[in-house]
């Protein structure tokens, strides 16, 4: 779910997607979801969205 999230057309699917990820321990995300999120970055036209996914990508929390 998280990695179609990621891949949606729909950026507040998008979002859902990171915050999800964001709200687990590194630790604790599925295999290959990192790697996923750093494709994700790669692509994302959405500049703050971006950003969020780098926050996440590097482990730190998400601002409200």
């Amino acid at each position: 779910m998280i990695e179609a999230g990621l891949r949606s057309p729909v950026v507040g699917n998008r979002n859902m997607a990171v915050a999800a990820l964001a709200a687990w321990p590194r630790e604790s995300w599925p295999s290959g979801i990192a790697e996923s999120l750093g494709r994700a970055v790669e692509c994302e036209p959405n500049e703050g969205l971006r950003e969020r996914m780098r926050t996440a990508l590097n482990g730190e929390p998400l601002s409200s």
